[in-house]
């Protein structure tokens, strides 16, 4: 039996890239980086103000 295998390329965006892969008992798995490390919101939901901190990629 073999590990994981990519359903698609990379697919890079505003917000990150992402990937998906299939487990070996068949389930689809997301795999996400956002390009921010971190985003501070309101309680409505609203980015206030965002962290550009360094990006491993």
């Amino acid at each position: 039996m073999s590990g994981a295998r990519f359903l698609n390329d990379v697919v890079t965006g505003t917000s990150g890239m992402q990937i998906l892969l299939e487990d070996p008992s068949g389930n689809p798995i997301e795999l996400f980086e956002p390009i921010l490390s971190k985003a501070t919101l309101r309680s409505s939901g609203e980015v206030v103000a965002w962290d550009f901190g360094a990006h491993n990629g």
